[in-house]
């Protein structure tokens, strides 16, 4: 007797509910045996491959991408694909079956005073279900619903003309809709945060070197920070570090042909805009600021052109307020990471083998931990440093 087997989504990590599915190792439609790879699955912390329990034939249910929760279905083995299509449609139509006989379509657990509750306000545990609880019924979730069901009947036209809940609504002004520019920035930190594992390490530096160099600098009439010594600094580690200029999409992995660093602008009416220093690599941190105020002049005036905002493979945040110690920056979409840089204060390090007080910042990496684990952004931090502590004047890159 031929039978269809659910390829369920397992508990890889104690501390994720959810994981993204990579990319299929079968092909839809492939035949399997027991132990066989199927899928990556992807977590906060690893990337494992799911095998096969069963033998027989692969049915994708799910595409490579996806965020499914434990114990989600997404595939099924089965004697042909037609039996798996014919297992797929009965399994359909009994579930319209029940939810037109109001008959819950998964086992529903309660505990006994929400069993009575429920049957007092005669209210279905399934409608109590329905609204996120996870696991057993409570009394409380039980209540919950009741209270809203009465707010929504008690105030229809405000229920109907807010998105926030009536006890909020009352609190606060509609100060209107998002901008469009607010709205582009939202949705591509979104997108770009629904394909990447975030992680993030942080370092301290030391900056004396820094402002030693500054100080040279405006000896010679240039407007030097520690930004633009950064964006110099990244152009000659990020080389060792290609992990960091590449990003993931479809389950391929692409990297920057050339080594182009963003920075973010922030302008009067708090607009942020992230604009591409070209081929940072090959210039000297002379011309890196010198880019930087140009562009950065043009963003301020109105004046920038789209294409001074596109191609970059990394980006820099700088938020230079004193009272601000750290701060995660989100990298942008089709980039794998982005670096903080905080404030300036005093801080404790060793010089010398003695713990001494020194000016410094924390410097914060968010990576993706698909492309790189935290060995490879603990190096890439370290040389980091090394690069900005050496920095040097010059027409050219040193």
């Amino acid at each position: 007797m031929s039978r269809v087997f659910p390829i369920i989504a397992p508990h890889l990590n104690v501390n994720d509910e959810e994981m993204l599915i990579g990319r299929w190792l079968v092909k839809h439609g492939i035949t399997v045996t027991t132990g066989d790879p199927l899928c990556e699955m992807e977590t906060s912390k690893a990337v494992a491959e799911l095998n096969a329990e069963h033998n027989g034939i692969l049915f994708q249910s799910t595409a490579p991408g996806s965020v499914v929760k434990v114990g989600d279905r997404i595939g099924l083995i089965g004697s042909t694909i037609e039996e798996i299509e014919s297992y797929l449609s009965k399994e359909k139509i009994m579930k319209q079956e029940k939810e037109r006989s109001g008959v819950p379509k998964t086992e529903i657990r309660a505990t006994p005073k929400a069993q009575a509750l429920a049957k007092q306000y005669g209210v279905l545990l399934s409608q109590v279900a329905a609204q996120g609880v996870r696991g057993a019924i409570k009394e409380a979730d039980v209540l919950r619903y009741v209270e809203e069901q009465k707010t929504n009947r008690e105030s229809p036209a405000e229920s109907r003309t807010t998105s926030v809940p009536p006890e909020i609504s009352r609190h606060v002004n509609d100060e209107g809709e998002l901008s469009r520019h607010e709205l582009a920035v939202a949705q591509n930190l979104r997108q770009s945060l629904n394909t990447i594992l975030l992680a993030t390490m942080e370092t301290d530096l030391d900056l004396s070197p820094v402002k030693h160099l500054i100080q040279l600098a405006q000896g010679q009439g240039l407007m030097l920070s520690l930004l633009h010594v950064a964006l110099h600094a990244l152009g000659r580690a990020l080389p060792h570090h290609p992990r960091l200029i590449s990003f993931h999409h479809n389950n391929r992995v692409y990297r920057y042909r050339e080594l182009n660093v963003a920075f973010v602008v922030k302008t009067g009416d708090q607009r942020l805009y992230a604009p591409v220093v070209r081929q940072a690599d090959k210039l000297s941190v002379n011309q890196v600021a010198q880019a930087c105020h140009a562009v950065a002049m043009r963003i301020h005036r109105g004046k920038v052109e789209l294409s001074e905002l596109e191609g970059a493979c990394f980006t820099v945040s700088c938020i230079a307020a004193p009272t601000i110690s750290r701060f995660m920056a989100l990298p942008n979409r089709f980039q794998s990471a982005i670096l903080a840089i905080a404030g300036e204060r005093s801080i404790l390090m060793s010089k010398n083998g003695q713990i001494t007080m020194v000016p410094g910042v924390t410097l914060t990496l968010t990576y993706d931990h698909a492309l790189c684990d935290g060995s490879y952004a603990a190096e890439f931090l370290g040389r980091l440093v090394s690069e900005i502590s050496r920095t040097t004047m010059g027409p050219e890159r040193e």
